[in-house]
């Protein structure tokens, strides 16, 4: 499976009336582009503090590259591109690198895209991949997860890794996850400047969405 993502900040000036207007836009754009789509507003906790998320799917890269030469793509992202609807967003594609799927079912969908450190050892590197994807071993809800090098990217920084997970309640990112021991004993120290085994750049975009079912199913080998 081969995703892209866009995380989006609306336009202060866009009145309810017209931000509805907006999801629905996003909503048909995305139909348009691939029927495997998620378009969720943002739930509070996000980071940034940005309002709608849009996940794609793709049976593999080439299918990726093809749907961008649809209209469909290019009048989405001449609404990204249009400030007086859209003040900010991010963007990331990726493949899948590592997976760790599971069939439970799943209502909620959270990416995490960061920049690893150019001059991070590629066996620190691999390590902290590992030890990511084991996280539904370990985090109870946690349902599948995958970790992947983006492919292309845009936004307040250079992406260059996607950790996409499905979760089965919003309530297990924000409690399970954001607290279970594994978390500070086997991740953190990727994160913490402090740390010997640093290699993430501090600037992150953490975000979470409900959804109606597993979103990483999809296109399952």
């Amino acid at each position: 499976m081969f995703n892209a993502a866009y995380i989006i900040k609306y336009s202060e000036c866009l009145s309810c009336e017209q931000r509805d207007e907006y999801l629905a836009d996003a909503e048909r754009l995305s139909r348009e582009i691939s029927a495997v789509n998620l378009v969720k507003p943002l739930l509070p906790g996000s980071v940034p503090d940005y309002n709608l998320y849009i996940e794609l799917g793709f049976k593999d890269e080439a299918e990726f590259k093809a749907a961008k030469s649809i209209d469909a793509w290019a009048d989405l992202r001449a609404k990204l591109s249009d400030s007086t609807q859209t003040a900010a967003y991010e963007y990331a594609a990726f493949g899948s690198d590592i997976e760790n799927f599971s069939d439970r079912p799943a209502g909620c969908h959270r990416l995490l895209i960061f920049h690893i450190l150019p001059d991070a050892p590629e066996e620190r590197i691999r390590k902290m991949k590992e030890n990511i994807v084991r996280f539904p071993d370990y985090v109870p809800g946690m349902v599948s997860c995958k970790i992947a090098k983006v492919v292309e990217s845009s936004g307040s920084m250079d992406w260059n890794c996607a950790f996409d997970v499905d979760f089965e309640l919003p309530g297990d990112y924000l409690g399970w996850y954001l607290h279970t021991p594994y978390h500070w004993a086997y991740i953190d120290r990727y994160f913490e400047p402090s740390s010997c085994d640093f290699c993430i750049d501090p600037h992150l975009c953490s975000v979470y969405c409900q959804s109606d079912s597993s979103f990483l199913s999809n296109y399952r080998a």
